[in-house]
């Protein structure tokens, strides 16, 4: 089906750790009177209110259900969009995205990818704390920001090498994220060729649509206790319903307001170091400027935390040990794993 190529299919690609959940949510929020404004925001034909299956039926290789989607929508004279970060990683592989361009236009729409860049060391710091309160790792900070900068396979936080081929394929524009590039919804709203007016009368989004960090301590007991479970053999990366406990821990004892920030003022100098030529080649591209004037650089204190004496350690192991109970009542068949790892016993 091809009604003539009068609309526009805007996929919101990511990054990771760039707001998407706040963006999402907000959208959903204001599906009605976007639609009512030309812009399509629905799940029609998807399991929940998430674009997320689109996104990883991408990455497993098919766009099955971006087809699906975008017929669902046929009759809508307006312009769609699809939003998952997820869609990050198929995007990377031009193939993909001129398979994605093609479906796109054979359904009467024009392909436009939009994705959010954030300068490394946030980025790094970001991802950093995410998969350690999902118990992904328990690496030390350093160690994690040298096995990328250290010669990875995939390196995703070499924009250059990551998104270069994306980037001058035309189809996307990258918006730079961070405090001095103001509100992220604002920025893609204006992408998506929103009136200002019409943006400045949307609802906020929810008040749990923003994903607060747990906080140096929260970050030291994710640590502690996917060490004690890999010492007990249990693959902390199986896990379900892990998303939650750690940020709940933190929330309860006002961590959050202490930020993790990993990075010595020396590693910080190594890694822009490492990223330099990368950095200029992608702005140069992305947006016709060098990379320090989208990202002036900033140096901040590291703030790690370590127990400093044995009753504050005994404190964050108790907690520790309500973190394990709390994974083995959600994760039954590993329960009496989970169980043998509590400090206590």
């Amino acid at each position: 089906m091809n009604r003539g190529i009068s609309r526009i299919c805007f996929i919101h690609a990511g990054t990771h750790k760039t707001a998407s959940t706040y963006i999402q949510d907000r959208l959903l929020r204001n599906s009605g009177i976007l639609r009512s404004h030309g812009l399509e925001y629905n799940f029609k034909g998807l399991p929940e209110r998430r674009h997320k299956s689109i996104a990883m039926n991408a990455k497993a290789g098919s766009l099955d259900l971006l087809e699906r989607h975008l017929m669902r929508n046929a009759r809508s004279d307006g312009n769609i969009l699809i939003s998952a970060e997820q869609f990050t990683a198929p995007f990377s592989n031009l193939e993909t995205v001129e398979a994605a361009k093609k479906l796109v236009r054979s359904a009467g729409y024009e392909l436009r990818i939009v994705i959010f860049i954030r300068p490394q060391l946030e980025y790094m710091n970001s991802r950093y704390v995410q998969e350690c309160k999902r118990f992904y790792h328990a690496l030390r900070f350093n160690d994690y920001v040298k096995r990328y900068t250290g010669g990875a396979s995939q390196d995703i936080f070499d924009y250059e090498d990551f998104l270069g081929e994306l980037a001058r394929s035309g189809l996307c524009t990258f918006l730079p994220f961070g405090k001095n590039h103001g509100d992220p919804f604002c920025q893609l709203a204006q992408v998506l060729e929103l009136p200002p007016e019409l943006v400045e009368r949307l609802l906020p989004a929810s008040g749990n649509a923003h994903n607060a960090q747990p906080g140096a301590k929260g970050v030291w007991l994710a640590r502690y206790v996917t060490r004690q479970m890999r010492s007990k053999g249990v693959d902390s990366r199986s896990l379900s319903n892990t998303t939650k406990i750690i940020p709940k821990i933190a929330k309860t004892h006002g961590w959050d307001a202490d930020r993790f920030y990993g990075f010595s003022k020396g590693l910080a100098r190594e890694t822009r170091r490492h990223y330099r030529r990368s950095n200029r080649k992608f702005a140069r591209i992305a947006w016709g400027l060098p990379w320090n004037d989208m990202f002036p650089p900033a140096l901040h204190d590291p703030n790690v935390f370590r127990p400093s004496s044995e009753a504050e350690l005994a404190t964050m192991t108790s907690y520790a040990d309500e973190v394990l109970r709390y994974l083995a009542s959600k994760n039954k068949k590993m329960a009496r794993e989970i169980t043998s790892c509590l400090v206590a016993a």
